[in-house]
């Protein structure tokens, strides 16, 4: 067994989808009101890429509304979110 000194500040664990999930952060950032990010599943579970973005936000401090169908998630900051409505 040995000893090692870990850096003063160890890095986070960068997931799979850490380029993905930056870039959505950036979106959020500068998205109007009425708007929301689109973003297309391609073979990745829309609950595990809600996951990972609710896990990104909620650490920044951003509150998040989000839903998906069969091909895209959608992701709408809730401080900017209309009151709901059906959606066609």
């Amino acid at each position: 067994m040995e000893r090692v000194t870990l850096p003063a500040r160890r890095q986070r664990r960068r997931g799979k989808h850490h380029g993905l999930i930056q870039d959505v952060l950036r979106e959020l950032e500068t998205l109007r009101g009425d708007s929301a990010v689109k973003i297309q599943l391609l073979g990745i579970p829309a609950k595990t890429l809600r996951s990972a973005v609710f896990r990104a936000v909620s650490r920044r401090g951003i509150q998040i509304a989000s839903f998906s169908d069969s091909d895209y998630l959608y992701i709408l900051r809730k401080s900017l979110a209309a009151p709901h409505r059906d959606l066609e």
